[in-house]
C-alpha cells in the first residue's frame, strides 16, 4: 500500500510538471524510473507501483484533470478495499496472517503468555529411566542421577515449547528411520493439560501429505530442530 502511494505521487508530481505535454517520451519513464527509485529508497519495493505512476501520466485528460484527488480516488480507495480484504480472508486462519508483521506480533505475545512446565511428571522420569537404562537396584547415586536427567528434560521441554508456534515447521533426527519434516497448524489453547493436541501437516518425509495430531509433549519430545526450505533443502534454523 505504501509502494502504490509513493509511486502514484511520483507519477503525479511529473505530470504536474507537464513534462509529458512536451516530452511524452521522456515522462513516462522519467515516472516510473523515479517511483522506484522511491520505493527502493524507501524499502517497499513493489513493481507493480511503477505502472500506478504510469497510469497518472498517460492516463489522458480525464485522469490529468484530477490532479492529486487520482491519489485518494479510485487509488487509495482501492488499495484501501484489497488491504481490509487480505486482513480478513487471512485472519480466518490461524497460521496465516497479513501483513506478516500481525503474525510476528500474534507469535511473540503466544512464546510470553506460554507457561512453562511447572512440575516433573511421568514423562519426565520415564526419559531419564531409559537414559540410565536401568529400573531396578537404583542407588541413591543413580535416583540423583534420574533427577538431574528428569529436571534437564523439563528444561529442554520449556524450550522447545517456546519455540512452537503455527506456521514453523519442524524435524526430528535426519537419520531416523522415519524422518519427517511437520508443519504446525494448530495449537492447544490450554499448555497446562497434559492431554493438550498439536495439530500438524507433514510436509516431508514420513507421512508426507497427511494432517495428523499428536499429544503437546509427545511432539515435543519428537521434534530436534526447527527448519526452513532453502533451495529446495530442508536446512536447520
Amino acid at each position: 500500500m505504501e509502494s502504490v502511494g509513493w509511486a502514484l505521487c511520483v507519477g503525479v508530481d511529473r505530470r504536474d510538471l507537464r513534462i509529458d505535454n512536451r516530452h511524452p517520451l521522456l515522462s513516462a519513464p522519467l515516472a516510473v524510473g523515479l517511483a522506484i527509485g522511491a520505493m527502493h529508497y524507501l524499502r517497499c519495493i513493489h513493481p507493480p507501483g511503477g505502472a500506478t505512476a504510469l497510469t497518472a501520466v498517460a492516463g489522458g485528460a480525464s485522469v490529468h484533470e484530477l490532479g492529486y484527488h487520482f491519489v485518494l480516488t479510485p487509488v487509495l480507495l482501492n488499495v484501501s478495499i484489497l488491504m481490509i480484504t487480505a486482513v480478513v480472508v487471512n485472519f480466518a486462519f490461524p497460521w496465516r496472517r497479513y501483513p506478516a508483521s500481525l503474525m510476528k506480533l500474534a507469535t511473540e505475545l503466544k512464546q510470553a503468555q506460554r507457561p512453562a512446565p511447572k512440575k516433573l511428571h511421568h514423562d519426565d522420569f520415564e526419559y531419564a529411566l531409559r537414559e540410565i537404562g536401568s529400573f531396578i537396584d537404583i542407588s541413591e547415586e543413580d535416583l540423583t542421577r534420574i533427577y538431574e536427567l528428569a529436571h534437564k528434560h523439563a528444561r529442554e521441554l520449556a524450550m522447545r515449547y517456546r519455540k512452537l508456534a503455527v506456521g514453523r515447521t519442524f524435524s526430528n533426527d535426519p537419520h531416523h528411520a522415519h524422518w519427517s519434516v511437520r508443519q504446525v497448524i494448530e495449537l492447544p489453547h490450554d499448555w497446562h493439560d497434559e492431554q493438550a493436541e498439536v495439530h500438524f501437516r507433514a510436509v516431508a518425509g514420513h507421512e508426507q501429505g497427511e494432517t495428523r495430531t499428536a499429544k503437546l509433549v509427545d511432539f515435543a519430545n519428537w521434534m530436534k530442530h526447527e527448519v526452513v526450505r532453502e533451495q529446495g533443502n530442508w536446512v536447520q534454523v
